[in-house]
């Protein structure tokens, strides 16, 4: 009996050391990559053959400007290559929306100017979303950008809420551990900035914290302080305007994340705002602050959306808008470059910027949206814990975006259909007018020279017969883009195509974007013929209804007809 009580024992001590296994065994493999970290293992490993004569892949072999004099890799040139890309990108990608250049407002600024940075935003700038495009390490903040000359990596870690679990609430924290690296060197704006606004902000972050990387949320608050809050830090922060009175840079914010949308109304009560992309009463206040600061008022828009700004647009006391999206780690060089004159902006809007978002068609059936029997759903909601049984209805068709605006003044234009009725106009309750309800046109953004376009010879054409019976055709434009003011610079060339319409045919759009080049560095008076080749699918019409020869329905089609085909700055001026 003895015996039997101990096997049993044994027995059952093995069953609990099993279980516990499984448990174990199944956390260590979703944590694999953070313990090979700490404790320098390798969980798994990649074992192949290759051979010369059957490789498995092709051996990537870094630039020589990467590497030491040995062959093995240089991490400090690495990095420095990183640096001068990510300055790059934004500096090509950034859009100068609008700028007064009269009696020496408006950008460029100076180097040696005093300047105020407004906005918590400013302190704690957005780079990368929540999720899906996170930017991890050591960076380049707005502040040292237009100040300073050295990375400060070991101070500087971009920050994100991060969850150790889906169900878990977000915790501020830095993206990678401690910087123990090199710094480096660059090249910044040089302008003086007003340091008691950076020390008010960082100490109200200590309430709000704003992360580097953040999502939208459903009952969105963009978290700016009130004029209340920032005297509770420094009731005197205003006396040090005098100081740093040559500009003033408010910089205004919304974050995004591919896993949540803004959806109609889903903003926190009490802002003075009834839409999540539009303006609260504290960010207003603190652009009303930044007219107090200085005569040189410029706004940063710091955001993968299309935010509401007609206001500031149509306001005479505002200079300058800068839409700088999210620019990654060290893309702020690439905004002071710009803000400093180094670089002439050649960027151009990737969206349209309508006065008001829910007069699009495609905000009209937007929201959180359930079927009846969601609960029947079985499958889970992912990693992530989304919420199952939520469906979408996409009615605007062809309509979305630009092509919604541009379409509907087409028509208007043209006394085609209801297009001038005031049904889903927004500013005006007699008619539907364009001025009124765009602010800024897809494609749109200035520079600090000027630009001509012309349309050399007629564009080349090359057609290929495939062997399942397709075509491939495409179109070579060539446009010479002449630089006709005082500054060097360069500029996308953007080419824009209508197809013939027929009433109670296809449906069609009236413009659509078919391909674009950018000019090189032009200085004034120089001229340069950029070739943009465009394939004509892009615009092509669905034809639902057409017989194909396996027996099947739905091409796409060319109609016979006219096409036209313009370039310009943007969509609505093509």
């Amino acid at each position: 009996m003895k015996k039997q009580y101990v096997y049993r024992g044994l027995a059952a001590s093995m069953a609990m050391l099993f279980s516990f296994s499984c448990v174990a065994g199944s956390i260590a493999e979703g944590y694999k990559s953070t313990i090979d970290t700490q404790l320098g293992t390798h969980s798994e490993s990649f074992v192949s053959e290759s051979s010369a004569d059957e490789p498995l892949y092709d051996k990537f072999v870094p630039s020589e400007e990467v590497l030491n004099a040995d062959g093995t890799g240089n991490s400090h040139a690495l990095i420095q290559k990183a640096i001068n890309l990510n300055e790059e990108q934004a500096a090509e990608g950034a859009v100068l929306l609008k700028n007064n250049q009269e009696e020496g407002q408006g950008l460029p600024l100076k180097s040696g100017s005093n300047v105020t940075l407004l906005g918590i935003r400013s302190e704690v700038p957005l780079i990368g979303s929540s999720f899906g495009v996170k930017s991890f390490g050591g960076m380049i903040t707005l502040r040292q950008a237009l100040s300073e000359n050295k990375t400060d990596f070991a101070h500087t870690i971009a920050t994100g809420l991060n969850r150790t679990r889906p169900t878990d609430p977000a915790v501020l924290g830095p993206t990678t551990g401690d910087w123990n690296g090199d710094e480096f060197e660059f090249e910044g704006a040089g302008l003086n900035i007003n340091p008691t606004m950076p020390e008010i902000y960082t100490k109200l972050n200590e309430k709000y914290g704003h992360a580097n990387n953040e999502a939208a949320t459903h009952d969105y608050d963009p978290g700016e302080p009130s004029m209340d809050e920032l005297a509770s830090v420094n009731a005197s922060f205003r006396d040090s305007f005098s100081k740093y009175s040559d500009a003033a840079i408010v910089v205004i914010s919304r974050p995004s994340a591919e896993s949540t949308d803004y959806l109609p109304g889903s903003v926190a009560p009490n802002l003075g705002a009834d839409e999540p992309l539009a303006l609260t009463t504290n960010e207003k206040d603190e652009i009303a602050l930044a007219k107090e600061a200085s005569d040189n008022v410029i706004v940063l828009i710091n955001t993968a959306q299309a935010i509401e700004i007609g206001d500031l647009k149509n306001d005479p006391e505002i200079d300058s808008i800068l839409w700088i999206g999210y620019p990654g780690c060290y893309g702020f060089l690439g905004i002071a470059d710009i803000i400093s004159g180094k670089v002439s902006p050649s960027g151009a809007l990737p969206d349209i910027f309508p006065t008001y978002n829910m007069s699009s068609p495609a905000m009209q059936n937007m929201g959180d949206f359930q079927y009846t029997n969601a609960d029947q759903i079985t499958r889970g909601g992912g990693q992530f814990g989304a919420k199952v049984g939520t469906y979408i209805i996409e009615a605007e068709g062809l309509y979305t975006g630009y092509r919604y605006y541009e379409t509907r003044y087409y028509d208007a234009v043209n006394g085609k259909g209801n297009a001038t009725s005031p049904v889903g106009a927004y500013a005006d309750t007699t008619a539907w007018n364009y001025d009124k309800e765009v602010v800024y046109g897809f494609g749109y953004g200035l520079s600090y020279t000027n630009f001509d376009y012309e349309m050399e010879g007629e564009p080349a054409l090359s057609v290929t017969k495939n062997d399942n019976g397709s075509y491939d055709a495409y179109a070579t434009f060539n446009v010479k883009v002449t630089n006709t003011g005082s500054v060097a610079g360069k500029t996308p060339v953007q080419i824009y195509g209508q197809a013939p319409y027929t009433e109670g045919g296809l449906e069609k759009v009236a413009v659509q974007l078919l391909n674009y080049e950018k000019s090189e560095v032009l200085e004034p008076g120089e001229s340069q013929t950029v070739p943009v080749k465009v394939d004509l699918q892009y615009i092509a019409s669905y034809d639902s209804e057409a017989e194909n020869a396996d027996g099947t329905k739905g091409t796409y089609v060319l109609d016979p007809g006219t096409y036209y085909f313009a370039t310009g700055n943007g969509a609505h001026l093509a």
